[in-house]
């Protein structure tokens, strides 16, 4: 089968679908699949074995000045979309409403190759209300008009299947979640290890450590971390990622900026924290939650995000988020907050290795890959 996977960026973007990407492209090769990958050339692609790579002109001026992931492609990139999709027995789009997605998609339809779209996002609730809008009318016109069209539909969480039941899908949808490397993502061994972690990255053995990864964004819920960080000035507060806001212009000492780019870095970030906060909203099912579960790291999530997989109840713990209430919500994130550093036991090393066992044998790749591939051959055989 020669599959052509099309994303907006490749994985040294470093956003979440798009390492997810890059794992399933490395995955299907191995099991026989011979795998294109194509994808904006906004970040440069490192070599994988077994996977060719197809890397198009584009523009990706919206995310410098907004922080808003969406490439330009350049008309040439189109071709070279067309051409790739002309050699492909089968497209496999992750996500919708990328412009560069979107002309893949309508090439697929004139080739007639089959289509299956990996839907990762939801209708995203910006802050900006023209982002909102346009959002939402891409969403109501082109989105779900993709979906209802595509041969078949994969939904990386159950909150995003949720919020697109009514789209009349040509094949029932499946829900496949996103696999985590669980040769990286592995917890510390015991308390030394821990230890060593925060003393490579500078942190002090005594003082609690609260983690945040991602694009630096208003939806990724950055102002109510300032908000706990202005409250408990006692912990540590560690904000790896990057984007237009800065939090280190919040003055504050607690508060630590670093940018972790390789899976390694971000697991020894996870060993080395007593817990991950992610207060965003909008979106499907972030990686990084699974990743840091994965190292047996506590997490504490948006009740939005809670949704995406009814077996999270098991593993995080959640509170609500309302942009237009921070200073409520800021106090409910503070009771999780504290009950999760008051667990002293949950952050001893067997606590995290049990953890990790449960998330290993649910999100592992090899569960996702093998989801995948009934999806692959079923579509082909069809």
């Amino acid at each position: 089968m020669k599959l052509l996977i099309v994303s907006a960026f490749f994985e040294t973007h470093r956003g979440g679908a798009e390492r997810v990407a890059g794992q399933l492209a490395r995955h299907l090769s191995q099991n026989g699949i011979v795998v294109n990958w194509l994808a904006a050339d906004a970040s440069r692609p490192d070599e994988i074995p077994g996977v060719s790579l197809i890397s198009v002109r584009a523009n990706n001026w919206i995310e410098e000045k907004t922080g808003v992931p969406v490439p330009i492609w350049w008309p040439g990139a189109v071709r070279t979309a067309w051409r790739a999709v002309r050699g492909a027995e089968m497209v496999m789009l992750h996500d919708t409403l990328y412009l560069g997605n979107i002309a893949t998609f309508l090439a697929a339809r004139w080739y007639r190759r089959p289509i299956v779209i990996v839907q990762h996002v939801g209708a995203i609730r910006f802050t900006n209300r023209m982002f909102r809008a346009l959002m939402w009318i891409g969403d109501k016109l082109v989105g779900r008009s993709m979906l209802a069209s595509a041969d078949q539909v994969v939904f990386i969480s159950e909150r995003i299947a949720d919020e697109y039941r009514e789209v009349g899908f040509r094949r029932p949808a499946k829900i496949v979640f996103n696999g985590v490397d669980t040769t990286v993502f592995t917890p510390p061994s015991e308390d030394t290890a821990t230890r060593s972690q925060r003393a490579a990255l500078d942190l002090a053995d005594d003082v609690p450590v609260a983690l945040f990864a991602g694009r630096f964004v208003a939806r990724k819920g950055l102002e109510l971390i300032r908000n706990m960080a202005v409250r408990r000035q006692d912990v540590a507060f560690v904000l790896a990622g990057w984007g237009p806001i800065d939090p280190r212009d919040w003055a504050l000492d607690n508060v630590r900026v670093t940018l972790a780019r390789t899976p390694e870095e971000m697991c020894a970030l996870f060993r080395a924290a007593d817990c991950l906060l992610l207060p965003s909203i909008g979106e499907g099912f972030p990686l990084v939650i699974q990743e840091a579960l994965s190292t047996g790291l506590p997490v504490i999530c948006s009740s939005e995000t809670m949704a995406a997989d009814r077996a999270l109840r098991e593993f995080v713990r959640n509170a609500p988020v309302d942009p237009g209430d921070l200073a409520a919500h800021t106090n409910r994130w503070l009771i999780e907050l504290n009950a999760v550093l008051d667990d002293c036991a949950a952050r001893k090393p067997e606590a995290r290795r049990r953890l990790s066992e449960a998330v290993h044998a649910r999100y592992g790749w090899p569960t996702t890959v093998a989801r995948h591939l009934e999806v692959l051959r079923a579509l082909r055989r069809a």
